[in-house]
């Protein structure tokens, strides 16, 4: 009876024991380019990629006749930590992934036509959808500015008149757990820059708390913005709404744990069962 109730408590115990695997962006082969290019340059298109066998990502390219522009998810492996206007999308602040890796995310969130809540001051983008082939328990995700992001906020630009540092304004990610209802489970805020402090190196932030998810929200929000109504362009962002992310970090049951998990609800019917008619 005793080993009997011991071999419940160790298969028990293998609930937690989960898969554990990361998603580092390694695997995307982008070839002889820096970042992530669209297959055919005058030409409006949606393009799917995924990493690891289990993120599924995209971004929206839109060709206007005599420019593109972009919004979504991208793989980059750009060095460039000095250029600091439009021009340099691509790079991190730190010019390599987390922990010195190659590659790494881009995330671009267009920055007009933002939604403002005019009580706060505060605008925020649409959301764009990072999904997983089934669920998992997220655990964390490591991110840091973007060099075009970085310098906008420090030092101010064109669009930006007013640094970030020492002011009231600031610049947050938005991460939304979605579960497998398609319903929002909760979300976290990371700071991209504020009156204190602008990021500059990778920094792991915990995402336990959204559970398990089926997918991933990204939006940002900032209080300093512009309204350009008139020109068709809505609420838009003063500062780059661009996020560097790498090594999205999640956990999966293993098949073995279910089977140890089934075999010891079966002990356990058994053992009360035998007490029972005893």
């Amino acid at each position: 009876m005793k080993n009997k109730i011991m071999a419940l408590g160790l298969a028990f115990s293998a609930l937690c024991s989960l898969n554990a695997a990361v998603v580092t962006f390694e695997d995307v082969d982008l070839g002889s380019n820096k970042y992530m290019e669209p297959a055919v340059q005058d030409q409006t298109a949606t393009y799917d990629w995924s990493s690891g066998n289990v993120a599924y990502f995209s971004y929206d390219y839109t060709w206007w006749g005599s420019y593109s522009s972009w919004q979504g998810f991208k793989v980059s492996k750009d060095t460039d930590t000095s250029t600091k206007d439009y021009t340099n999308q691509y790079s991190s602040i730190t010019g390599s992934g987390a922990g010195g890796s190659s590659q790494y995310g881009i995330f671009y969130a267009v920055s007009s036509n933002m939604t403002l809540d005019s009580s706060t001051g505060v605008a925020t983008t649409d959301m764009s959808i990072m999904s997983f082939e089934e669920e998992v328990q997220i655990s964390s995700i490591d991110l840091v500015n973007t060099t075009y992001s970085y310098y906008s906020m420090l030092e101010g630009d064109g669009y930006a008149a007013s640094p970030i540092t020492g002011s009231d304004y600031y610049m947050n990610l938005i991460i939304y757990g979605i579960d497998a209802n398609g319903d929002v489970s909760d979300m976290i805020t990371w700071s991209m820059g504020n009156g204190e402090k602008i990021s500059d190196s990778w920094e792991t932030v915990d995402l336990s708390s959204l559970g398990g998810v089926i997918a991933l929200g990204f939006a940002i929000e900032t209080n300093y913005t512009s309204d350009y109504t008139q020109y068709g362009s809505g609420i838009c962002a003063n500062y780059p709404v661009y996020v560097a992310f790498d090594n999205i970090a999640y956990n999966v049951p293993e098949p073995s744990t279910y089977a140890l998990i089934f075999g010891a609800l079966a002990i356990a019917i058994a053992v009360f069962r035998r007490r029972k008619s005893a």
